[in-house]
């Protein structure tokens, strides 16, 4: 029995050593593994870091040579004057890696005669096409075709030698060819440049530039269509040194590669950083990196379609300095604390550990066990409890067993007042019975999903979203109830206002429609109604029933733009305001329009944000809720306005969905007067929808101001209750661009007589037939057509139309398009939009190169003046 135990204690000993020398062994491995693991991971982040921060560096580069490719692209003539504004763009920044830029048109043989003499008038008297012979050769003979240098720049102040035909030189030609062939950007080798400064090698980008802008599918239809070629001088030298600054610390030699096609073998340095000195320098006849020992990092990237690679080194050295002692020392300590075990263990082994070592390892069993299931519980109850969800449990009675903190708070209930009792939940719930519901988990049916009502403690309704099924004991038996409460009404509330948004944008497409289509009926009433007036002569009685006609049909306009309002499409003149100077500044007008029996409180914070938005539309906005307050308060009251600076936050967002989180600017028009009931705050912006007697009101006054505030980015809210009055509060965004400025006044339009000759395209025949009218009782030659394609074969058989007066919306066709089209052809052409969709007309007027817009209905003498002013411009 002692031999069989010291034989066992024996081999015990050895295990422990043996794992002890195993495990210590692992952990040093182990440490070694994780050292270098986090020594190449900083030094992996490090070359991604620079490899990213020269790509940017040299994506600066190839965007300016793409910005420039783009500019002689647009088929626009480019004058020299236009070259240098553009090269001084950059020239004034020091840090621009661009040396030069220069364009070389294509110039066929046939050309080139013409070609210089219109250069020579433009350039320099003495421009030709000149060749740089090449050494022991003839003079070149003319050739089919020339790319000549234009226009150059050279930042170092040097000049290129214009009139140079780069298709002969034994560097750039290769380089164009290979260029239009492919149609992509070429990367020439470094090279000596003539006139070029440079301390280190500069590299030559030639970019070919397409009619359009397009790149031709076939290489024979590219060298058709090239228009030119964009030439690009750039160092590498900046750049590199510049990445370096960024990050001094840098422990690698650093490789340049070119792998683009034309520059050169790949696998090739072209530069080399030295960690040691700091400065990069030529890679020429330096050793393949890939060849050296050490830890080698490739970076790829790709510029414009240029791939580039940077090899970073990291030698021996730089790898040794981030070794550590750590594995080492945790090697040692594992070992130690293997010896000390091997003593522990010899310890117990001197002991009698027969029963005693069983008994011990029996109760511990036991204690653990023990300790494992009270922690389950309680993680089990710790979940319950934290869960946002109100959590219940019932006994097999209906009773309440367990009631977690999300139930407390949802219900107003403690779980001390509730276990042992029925659910709390009064007797107003609907739509399904809640005992009903327990009652039928015990029977074994699950319920997934019902909505009931029932009643907080404080005696509101809640809205829930109940869920219980069965618990069953180990013979299957059902012993309780399971059950998940959700409160859903602030869900059924945004649900409420998100259908009354859409309402109110249903609403809008609706009115925004019939305003169009109503635009084009009043612009045939005024336009008749104008050319009947230029007839009439000095006969005062009818030339007042006219006028009467023609105010009753602008009167007409502006309900129309009130609708236009609501529908936000109608046309603003956005400006950046003070809201102080503009309140203050209406305060004697809105006094006057109230009268003395309102008392008129202007409260505008002493400093608030400047906004963009249209200033007569916002104080006819300000006016309207005032005559609305005045209304509503007949026997006199209080009228206060504020401002103040308001940030909107996500949960106000939430509740509101047609608000956006962000910074405004608050105007709020309070008033004491008689309120209104919640019935009626549902339809107070609606078209239309008014709470005054019949013929005292049109219903377009807050759809108005509801439309131009959403319009401009804000957002519009009304409270009020009855006898206690009415607060609109309008929400305009906050301008961060410049100073706000006021508007500045414009004198009426001046009909002047013309002569040339206008192309009218709009598809209504009536509207059409009154703008030809017009526009010849002007005496202007007029033409007319009443669809874009109509107007474009107007245009080829008609050379002298000097402007293009064309409606923005047409069945079939979009004046924006025809407009663009027509520029293109003749870049010459004066084009005028008219549109009863301003919102449409305003997309036109900002990206369609800035074409002029009159809205309808028009006054034939606005449509004289504003004639006059671009057919006078230069």
């Amino acid at each position: 029995m002692a031999t069989r135990l010291r034989a066992r204690h024996s081999w015990q000993l050895a295990l422990v050593a043996l794992i002890g020398l195993a495990v210590s062994v692992a952990i040093f491995r182990s440490s070694l593994a994780e050292q270098e693991r986090r020594a190449r991971f900083d030094l992996t982040a490090q070359a991604d870091w620079q490899a990213a921060d020269l790509s940017s560096k040299l994506r600066d580069t190839a965007d300016f040579g793409a910005a420039l490719a783009a500019l002689f692209s647009t088929g626009l003539e480019v004058d020299q004057q236009a070259f240098e504004r553009f090269a001084a763009l950059r020239a004034e920044d020091e840090t621009v890696l661009p040396r030069g830029i220069a364009w070389l048109p294509r110039v066929p043989d046939q050309d080139r005669d013409a070609f210089e003499i219109r250069a020579s008038y433009d350039i320099r008297p003495d421009y030709r096409i000149v060749d740089r012979p090449v050494a022991g050769e003839p003079p070149a003979p003319r050739r089919p075709v020339y790319f000549p240098i234009l226009y150059a720049s050279v930042f170092s102040g040097a000049r290129a030698q214009l009139g140079y035909d780069v298709l002969r030189s034994p560097h750039g030609g290769p380089a164009i060819r290979k260029a239009i062939d492919t149609g992509q950007t070429v990367v020439a080798r470094p090279q000596p440049q003539e006139g070029i400064a440079a301390a280190g090698p500069v590299f030559v980008v030639y970019r070919p530039v397409f009619a359009a802008g397009a790149v031709p599918a076939t290489p024979q239809a590219r060298e058709a269509e090239v228009l030119g070629i964009v030439v690009a001088l750039f160092q590498l030298e900046p750049a590199l040194t510049a990445v370096i600054a960024d990050d001094p610390k840098i422990g690698a030699d650093i490789y340049v590669m070119a792998d683009a096609p034309g520059s050169g073998a790949a696998g090739e340095p072209l530069a080399v950083h030295r960690a040691g000195t700091g400065r990069f320098s030529p890679a020429t006849g330096v050793v393949d990196p890939r060849r050296l020992d050490g830890l080698m990092l490739e970076r790829a990237m790709t510029i414009r379609g240029q791939a580039w690679r940077l090899i970073f080194h990291f030698g021996p050295a730089r790898l040794a300095a981030l070794q550590t002692n750590e594995p080492y020392w945790r090697a040692g300590l594992c070992l130690a604390l293997t010896s000390v075990t091997l003593v522990f263990v010899r310890r117990l082994q001197r002991q009698e550990a027969g029963a005693l070592a069983a008994t011990a390892t029996a109760r511990a069993d036991a204690a653990m066990a023990e300790r494992a299931r009270r922690g389950s519980e309680a993680r089990l109850a710790a979940l319950v409890d934290a869960s946002p969800a109100a959590m219940m449990s019932f006994d097999s009675t209906g009773k309440v067993a367990t009631w977690n903190g999300a139930a407390e708070r949802l219900t107003g209930h403690a779980a001390a007042d509730v276990i042992g009792r029925t659910p709390p939940f009064g007797d107003r719930t609907t739509g399904a019975d809640l005992d009903g519901i327990v009652g039928a988990a015990l029977a074994g049916k699950s319920a997934v999903g019902v909505e009931v009502t029932a009643t907080h403690r404080d005696g509101t309704a809640l809205h829930l979203l109940l869920s219980a099924a069965p618990v069953r004991d180990e013979d299957g038996t059902v012993d309780g109830v399971m059950a998940v409460a959700l409160d859903i009404g602030p869900l059924r509330t945004i649900e409420r206002q998100l259908r009354q948004a859409q309402k109110m944008e249903a609403i809008g497409q609706l009115t925004g429609g019939l305003a169009h289509d109503f635009n084009n009926i009043l612009g045939v009433i005024v336009g008749n109604l104008d050319l009947v007036r230029l007839t009439l002569g000095n006969r005062p009685a009818e030339i007042e029933l006219l006028d009467n006609a023609t105010a009753a049909a602008m009167r007409g306009a502006g309900l129309n733009r009130a609708l236009l309002a609501f529908a936000r499409r109608q046309s603003l003149m956005p400006e950046a305001i003070d809201v102080r100077q503009l309140l203050t500044g209406m305060f004697t007008l809105i006094e006057r329009t109230l009268g003395s029996n309102i008392i008129v409180e202007m409260k505008p914070a002493a400093q608030l944000w400047p906004v963009k938005a249209d200033p007569a539309q916002l104080e006819a906005a300000v006016l309207n809720l005032c005559v609305n307050a005045r209304d509503a308060m007949p026997d006199g009251g209080i009228l206060t306005i504020e401002a103040h600076d308001k940030i909107i936050d996500a949960t106000y967002a939430e509740l509101n969905p047609d608000a956006l989180p962000g910074e405004y600017v608050e105007i709020a028009v309070s008033d004491t007067g008689t309120g209104m009931a919640p019935d009626i705050l549902g339809h107070v912006f609606e078209p239309f929808f008014t709470t005054k007697e019949i013929g005292k009101g049109s219903g377009l006054g807050l759809s108005m101001v509801y439309g131009f505030v959403r319009q401009s980015g804000g957002h519009a809210k009304i409270y009020s209750e009855p006898g206690h009055g009415t607060s609109v509060h309008l929400y305009l965004p906050r301008h961060a661009d410049g100073a706000a400025v006021g508007p500045t006044a414009a004198g009426p339009p001046v009909a002047q007589p013309g002569h040339e000759t206008i192309l009218v395209v709009e598809d209504n025949a009536d509207l059409r037939r009154v703008a030809v009218a017009q526009l010849q009782s002007f005496g202007y030659v007029v033409h007319e057509a009443a669809s874009a394609a109509e107007a474009l074969t107007m245009m080829e058989r008609l050379p002298t139309i000097d402007l293009l007066f064309t409606d923005v919306m047409m069945p079939g066709g979009d004046g924006r398009a025809l407009a663009r089209e027509a520029v293109r052809r003749r870049p010459r052409l004066k084009v005028l939009l008219t549109t009863g969709f301003a919102a449409e007309a305003a997309a036109a007027i900002a990206g369609d190169h800035g074409f002029a817009l009159i809205n309808k209905p028009y006054r034939a003498v606005e449509l004289a003046a504003e004639l006059r002013r671009l057919l006078g411009e230069e």
